[in-house]
């Protein structure tokens, strides 16, 4: 690939870029309407925003307190855990998850999805 061709992609793939962070749609919104990988946006992403790539997978962190051995032991769960799946990463959500814990949740994960 010569220069000049390495140049159009940039100014392409800066241009859908802006495009998709404007339409307020998730990733895979934005790649389906579009009909575009997931992965090429990712890769695009990263290639022409480095340093914002980066600090995307740098928020702040969310912290949650964990149930102790025993707190479980005594806690009987008559339903299920709801498991969402989100690449690589298994989220298991007890009933008794506290609905701001699991806002918190899907608002840092949305850009991911």
């Amino acid at each position: 690939m010569d220069t000049n061709e390495s140049i159009t992609k940039d100014k392409l793939w800066s241009g859908r870029i802006q495009d998709f962070q404007e339409s307020g749609l998730t990733r895979k919104e934005w790649c389906c309407r579009n009909q575009l990988p997931l992965s090429t946006l990712s890769y695009w992403i990263r290639k022409l925003n480095p340093d914002r790539s980066e600090s995307m997978g740098q928020q702040e962190p969310v912290f949650a307190r964990l149930p102790s051995e025993s707190e479980l032991s005594k806690t009987s769960y008559d339903h299920a855990p709801v498991t969402f799946f989100l690449n690589s990463i298994r989220i298991e959500i007890s009933a008794g998850c506290p609905t701001e814990l699991l806002a918190s949740l899907v608002s840092i994960l949305k850009p991911y999805a």
